[in-house]
């Protein structure tokens, strides 16, 4: 199909995909695409990029408004706490989750067999998580993802697509490079970060020299890039610099941080009604090693060593790699027992009320492309302690606390203070909502529209 009509094709293949809540880079895209179909812009079209066929299919506004009704819905008031102290009750809830993908029958049996052989479980949990993969992907086909059967697409001379999600899993740089090259169409892509090649020890398995490929690929096929900080353009631009690869262009855009539910707050699932009876602080990211858990748990194992009271720590986010160690940590050691809190599945509606109820938000992540949670915290009115590195500062200016991410010992006397001095708190808490002004996520919107439209308007070289 080709449509000269359309001047501006977004790729969704990512939102297609999704099977979760909407996080970081999902959520750009989400919110990108919600604005999109608010706006009900004639020169907009929607395609997915189906990477076995090398081919764009056309997705349509009902299509995509289906599945982002689909995302919004997944998790929703279905979050289960598991306690940091108890591995049988975590073990459980994962096993619980992973079943839930098979058909009932199946999942039947699959969970009788378990329990004939819970003394091997540990081993048998990989194999599982592979079996649910696939069975997820399978569904996905049937269900949103990539249709069995789609109309393909070809971009007009002059028209621009724009991609800006999961491109490393979803897409083949090098293919869109070739059919640029012969249709004449642009390209505009983002760069959310470089962390597998700038900290590779931070990610799974040996990423970076496959990362330092797609950055490569990326800025030859791109008109284009849109940076979410100017320490991630920074960091793309001296990566490629390294690589001897030209940039046409990089630029800036600002990411939304509002979150606040249409309608306003609403009442919390039973999981959450639980947390809110007692005091807490609140971490808000996937559970894996760059996020840096590790420092506010060691600074709270401290604290509770030197019998400070401490307030409840709640992580709220997706288990990630690297934290098994962690997580055998919160179980053994039972200085945090009861004390640190794992949420996971969080929906918005939920997200809001712990934003809302929180005493204060932590953020000590060892390296971001930017810090959504950061902005989301002061977007609710709330003071956020965080790390100092790479883009952290850009998002909370004055309104944040920043220190070292591995200074324990300086992340346990702050905490110390911010525990023993409730009242410093609250008049922090209070001159953030009076005063500070979130950046909403319709204004990165049409940031990135504007973006677009400027980009299909200019002359080669102009870029």
């Amino acid at each position: 199909m080709s449509n000269d009509s359309i001047l501006l094709w977004v790729d969704v293949t990512t939102l297609m995909h999704w099977q979760r809540p909407a996080v970081g880079i999902v959520r750009v895209e989400q919110q990108f695409c919600l604005w999109l179909l608010a706006e009900q812009l004639p020169d907009v079209g929607f395609c997915g990029y189906d990477k076995s066929s090398r081919s764009f299919y056309a997705v349509s506004r009902e299509q995509l408004q289906a599945q982002l009704d689909r995302i919004q819905a997944i998790g929703t008031r279905q979050n289960e706490a598991v306690p940091s102290g108890d591995w049988k009750l975590h073990l459980k809830h994962r096993l619980k989750q992973a079943i839930g993908y098979l058909p009932p029958a199946l999942g039947v049996r699959v969970f009788n067999l378990l329990q004939r052989l819970r003394p091997h479980a540990g081993r048998l949990w990989r194999g599982l998580v592979v079996a649910r993969g696939r069975l997820a992907a399978a569904r996905r086909k049937e269900e949103g993802g990539v249709p069995r059967a789609f109309t393909p697409v070809q971009f007009a001379p002059g028209s621009v697509y724009v991609s800006m999600g999961l491109d490393w899993d979803y897409k083949d740089m090098a293919d869109i490079y070739r059919q640029k090259q012969e249709r004449g169409f642009k390209c505009l892509f983002f760069c959310y970060d470089i962390i597998p090649v700038l900290m590779p020890q931070l990610c799974v398995a040996d990423v970076s020299r496959q990362f330092a490929h797609y950055f490569a690929d990326l800025a030859w096929a791109a008109d284009r890039i849109l940076c979410i900080s100017d320490a991630s353009r920074r960091d793309l631009l001296q990566l490629l610099d390294t690589l001897g690869v030209p940039c046409a262009s990089a630029e800036r855009v600002h990411l939304g941080g509002d979150i606040l539910p249409e309608g306003g707050l609403q009442a919390p699932s039973p999981t959450v009604e639980k947390v809110l009876a007692e005091p807490f602080i609140l971490f808000v990211s996937t559970i894996e090693r760059r996020k840096n858990h590790e420092t506010l748990y060691r600074a709270y194992s401290r604290l509770a060593r030197q019998g400070v009271a401490l307030p409840r720590l709640v992580f709220v986010g997706m288990s990630g790699w690297g934290v098994q160690e962690l997580f055998s940590d919160l179980r053994l050691d039972p200085m945090v027992a009861g004390k640190i809190e794992l949420l996971h599945h969080v929906d918005d509606a939920d997200l809001a009320v712990l934003y809302q109820h929180a005493q204060f938000t932590v953020y000590p992540s060892l390296y971001e492309g930017w810090g959504l949670p950061v902005a989301e915290s002061l977007a609710f009115g709330k003071y956020c302690l965080a790390s100092n590195a790479a883009s952290l500062p850009e998002v909370g200016g004055d309104w944040v606390d920043y220190l070292d991410p591995w200074d324990v010992p300086g992340w346990a006397e702050r905490l110390q203070f911010l525990f023993a001095h409730p009242e410093w708190v609250a008049e922090r808490n209070a001159r953030i909502a009076r005063e500070y002004r979130a950046h909403p996520w319709r204004e990165t919107a049409r940031e990135i529209y504007e973006q677009a439209r400027a980009l299909a308007s200019s002359s080669p070289g102009q870029n």
